[in-house]
């Protein structure tokens, strides 16, 4: 029997018959409320696969399932047929479950991602800070040796470049003890349990496998680069610039 639509003032008017029967929407083909001899009633999507009718149950009427819900769950399950899915078949929903998965994880992913590159951008602009004030120091202790140097005719050029150098080196030596560390956790701790387990992904293609790439050291070759140029670049400027008489008198 056809109704002009499916509402919760229809579901409650249903009477139960000594057969089951179907009540289907007229607004949306295919959905429909089965009511039973007992009279449960029982949200209902029917469709063609190939050339066979199929149907799909839905759920009973109820909190959970109200005539709003479940005719979003039939339009739901009426895009999965029209994109080749078989609601009624259990590896068909499985499959989609998979995609649907993998998307929610990809999200999450990506979100992970920004959040860690963000707290390795901060790590980094703390570390030249720290190289800035340790070249800062150096330059302080070593200002007699600056004045003497260019008394004896080194060019400001000269002692700009060895102090960029130093500082290069300073962070250098941080990233490769970093590069090491980062070896001994990917080895140790990859991969981490994450979303596998929650979404029953037996391919353990949702955990966390920590990877340290030829690429990935190759662009953080280049940050330290950049970081360890930037953060020695005004220390050396100010040991450059030094005045040798000057230089030579401080204590």
């Amino acid at each position: 029997m056809k109704v002009k639509k499916i509402t919760k003032r229809v579901v409650d008017a249903a009477e139960p018959s000594p057969t089951a029967r179907f009540l289907w929407d007229g607004e949306l083909p295919g959905f429909g409320l089965k009511i039973t001899p007992k009279g449960g009633k029982i949200y209902v999507f029917q469709y063609t696969k190939g050339r066979r009718k199929r149907r799909y149950t839905i759920g009973p009427h109820g909190a959970t399932w109200t005539p709003d819900a479940a005719r979003k769950e039939a339009q739901m399950q009426k895009g999965r047929v029209a994109a080749g899915y078989d609601p009624a078949d259990e590896r068909a929903l499985n499959m989609f479950g998979s995609e649907e998965s993998n998307k929610i994880t990809s999200g999450i992913v990506g979100g992970l991602k920004m959040v860690l590159t963000f707290i390795g951008v901060l790590t980094l602009a703390i570390g030249g800070v720290g190289v800035m004030n340790i070249m800062f120091v150096s330059v302080t202790e070593r200002t007699r040796e600056i004045g003497l140097r260019k008394a004896l005719g080194a060019r400001r050029g000269a002692i700009l470049l060895q102090f960029l150098f130093e500082g290069l080196v300073t962070t250098f030596a941080g990233g490769a003890a970093g590069v090491l560390l980062s070896y001994v956790l990917v080895w140790t701790l990859s991969p981490r349990p994450f979303l596998s387990e929650l979404l029953d992904d037996a391919s353990r293609s949702a955990d966390i496998y920590m990877v340290l790439s030829l690429e990935l050291l190759g662009i953080c070759t280049a940050i330290l680069v950049v970081v360890g140029l930037v953060s020695s670049l005004v220390p050396a400027m100010r040991a450059a610039r030094m005045d040798p008489i000057e230089a030579l008198r401080y204590e």
